[in-house]
């Protein structure tokens, strides 16, 4: 499985798959998410 998917680096429009993950994103959204990501593995 995961020969797999190192053969397919390099391959794909990805440019467009970050354009669908990240459509309603800002900076600032982006970085909302990270801090608070950040603050939950801290309480763990």
């Amino acid at each position: 499985m995961m020969k797999k998917k190192i053969s397919n680096l390099g391959k794909g429009d990805y440019s467009e798959l970050k354009n669908q993950l990240f459509k309603d994103e800002t900076v600032d959204s982006l970085y909302d998410k990270i801090k608070a990501f950040e603050n939950t593995k801290k309480e763990d």
